[in-house]
């Protein structure tokens, strides 16, 4: 499980190529040994510790360049913890790695609830595939591309915000269960300034 927060000037470029290096470095840990990049070839071992929960609005209040939960599912519990942060500060991207939880109607609706409520808040979401994660840097560093965020797949897709429209859903529950097709999947979210509410919403309950 992992949940960091990053204080850094919030610039968009370089900021998204920040968060395309270190989620490249994240997936070359899951290939093959004799696959992965020189400087993530060392040995790997995983062992278990116990650590108490905290609050982020316990310890975090001051704005922040990048917010990243991985949590097995549990992002929208997380999330919770920093609705002041949310509301009162700037968090300039989020990064969410979403698990699928079919067996738990009540984990699915609060994801939906917690998407719906990052949109309402102003994030444009922005879906990292694998594919991309593995396209080939052609001798180009991912530092120097300033079209990463671009060649996102938008989350909602266009797909996605037509068929809720058609059947009278909102867009984030429509791409939970249309964009959102393999068992976990990485969103980025970026503030954006025009879509920004001057107060912000209050934090949905998470009991569906």
């Amino acid at each position: 499980h992992c949940l960091a927060v990053y204080w850094c000037k919030p610039q968009l470029t370089s900021g998204s190529a920040g968060i395309w290096r270190m989620r490249r470095a994240l997936a070359e840990r899951g290939r093959p040994m004799h696959q992965r990049s020189p400087a993530l070839s060392g040995p790997m071992s995983a062992a278990c510790r116990q650590a108490s929960s905290v609050r982020i609005d316990d310890l975090v209040d001051r704005d922040v360049c990048m917010l990243k939960a991985d949590v097995e599912g549990y992002e929208p519990q997380v999330m919770q913890t920093a609705q002041h942060l949310l509301a009162t500060r700037t968090v300039s991207t989020l990064q969410l790695e979403l698990t699928k939880t079919p067996k738990s109607k009540n984990q699915t609706c609060a994801a939906i609830k917690m998407l719906e409520h990052l949109d309402a808040l102003g994030y444009d979401f922005r879906q990292v595939n694998q594919r991309l994660v593995f396209m080939p840097f052609n001798g180009t560093s991912w530092a120097e591309r300033t079209n990463v965020w671009a060649r996102l797949p938008k989350f909602p897709s266009a797909a996605a915000r037509a068929r809720a429209i058609k059947h009278g859903t909102t867009p984030m529950a429509t791409a939970y269960r249309v964009d959102f097709s393999t068992f976990s999947t990485n969103l980025i979210g970026i503030v954006n300034p025009r879509r920004k509410p001057a107060t912000a919403p209050p934090y949905p309950s998470l009991v569906c």
